[in-house]
């Protein structure tokens, strides 16, 4: 589904999204959910920070996908321990997954940040989606993102507006 996705993408075609209300709090708990039914053993945190309103406007299904592959990735490459959290940055609901890994390798960081497909060590093609996902949220000019960093261990964090 997400080649096709990409594809249609690629052709010129929207990515469409179907935005509605949820519960932030709901939603970060269910990808917490996901993660432990993923990996029983797995230590998984979850933090709301303070100014994270109760309802934010996204697509659900979408976000979820996005969200989802990036679990699987935390949860192949983490020692044991993932956290799932939400906070506003510019007006922006950025949710991140942090695991304590040895973090992202330098090519897969320079790929999200200059927007090129990944070129070794896998397709990227879930970064890619997740990448596609995040720029179908727009609000009154504003466009989503994705962003990778190391900070203890891989961050994958998406922002909508």
């Amino acid at each position: 589904m997400q080649a096709m996705m990409i594809y249609k993408s690629g052709q010129g075609g929207p990515l469409l999204n179907a935005i509605d209300g949820y519960s932030t709090e709901d939603f970060i708990e269910e990808m917490a959910i996901q993660a432990r039914s993923l990996r029983a053993d797995l230590n998984v945190t979850t933090f709301i920070a303070d100014g994270v309103p109760a309802i934010w406007f996204f697509d659900r299904n979408m976000l979820e996908l996005a969200l989802i592959n990036a679990l699987h990735n935390s949860i192949t490459y983490t020692r044991g321990k993932v956290s799932i959290s939400a906070r506003i940055e510019d007006e922006m609901l950025c949710i991140s997954i942090q695991d304590d890994s040895e973090g992202y390798p330098q090519h897969i960081l320079d790929s999200v940040s200059q927007d090129k497909p990944l070129s070794s060590n896998g397709t990227g093609l879930g970064l890619r989606f997740s990448s596609m996902i995040a720029k179908a949220h727009t609000n009154q000019g504003r466009t989503g993102f994705l962003r990778l960093r190391n900070d203890n261990g891989a961050v994958f964090e998406i922002c909508v507006p």
